[in-house]
């Protein structure tokens, strides 16, 4: 039997986080959630690494720009690959270091399209 490919989608905003982990398991993954920066980079130093990282930008406490400074910063999770989810439009992916780039709003094939193309490569 083969896994799912495990997803970690972090995003403060838990309506959306939940309805974007629904679709990704409908479409065959493992989605897990964390709904902020700090139980994220647990999830993904701990237990089976995801084998891609969704990251909203803007979250109290730890923004994804921490969250990816920390999560580069550390062997186990440095190499998992990020895609960041932001609605700013000014947000370009260089300066975190994002492997890819999703503008809120995006659709579900935008989506799928964005996830299918690491997992493939991994």
């Amino acid at each position: 039997m083969n896994e799912r490919p495990r997803l970690l989608i972090v995003d403060d905003d838990v309506e959306l986080c939940e309805s974007l982990a629904d679709a990704l398991t409908d479409a065959g993954y493992e989605a897990v959630t964390a709904y902020d920066a700090h139980v994220a980079l647990r999830l993904s130093r701990n237990g089976p690494p995801p084998c891609l990282i969704l990251l909203d930008l803007m979250m109290p406490e730890m923004t994804g720009w921490q969250f990816r400074e920390r999560q580069l910063c550390d062997r186990r999770t440095r190499d998992i690959p990020v895609v960041i989810m932001t609605a700013n439009r000014e947000v370009r992916r260089h300066p975190i270091r994002a492997d890819a780039l999703l503008l809120k709003p995006f659709t579900l094939d935008e989506l799928l399209e964005q996830v299918e193309s690491f997992v493939a490569s991994a």
